[in-house]
């Protein structure tokens, strides 16, 4: 039990890590361009209650410099709010491991604050080395502040994923 807790905590320090390392080397100028264009729409748009949000997926930092890893995931997918906090999504993006990766997944937020909140995405993914050209489970931690979401990926430990998600009327 013991080594487990250690391991644990060794994971959650590595993510950290890597969302440290990620903003400070690439994804502060990401995060400044998105909120400049969340702002532009939402300055715009009336306020709606949406159902139906399109993912647009952007980028990852890896923590382990050493190995050549594609950190430009650009991909696109769908999410529909079933309820106030269980979600569904599909989608497609170029992963780490410069393949395309197709998911089915459902996740649960939970609201911390206003803007802030945490919770899972669970499902089903294909594209990477652990799934052997075919679909295997996938179980991803989520941070989200308003409309980014923060996806720690345990398939590379000290990975995090960026993508932006925006309602669509």
């Amino acid at each position: 039990m013991k080594d487990k807790l250690f391991y644990l905590f060794g994971y959650l320090v590595d993510t950290v890590e890597a969302l440290i390392a990620w903003m400070l080397e690439v994804g502060l100028p990401l995060i400044g361009i998105s909120l400049i264009v969340l702002i532009a729409y939402t300055s715009c748009a009336k306020p709606v209650k949406a159902e139906t949000l399109l993912q647009v997926h952007l980028t990852s930092y890896h923590v382990d410099r050493e190995k050549q890893r594609n950190e430009k995931n650009f991909g696109l997918g769908i999410k529909h709010i079933l309820s106030n906090k269980t979600e569904m999504s599909i989608g497609a993006y170029k992963n780490s491991q410069y393949n395309t990766s197709v998911y089915a997944s459902f996740g649960r937020l939970f609201s911390l604050t206003k803007h802030l909140s945490a919770g899972f995405e669970a499902g089903l993914i294909n594209g990477y080395s652990f799934t052997d050209g075919r679909f295997g489970p996938m179980l991803v931690p989520v941070i989200g502040y308003r409309e980014l979401r923060f996806r720690f990926t345990p398939f590379a430990k000290g990975t995090v994923g960026l993508s932006l998600e925006i309602p669509i009327r």
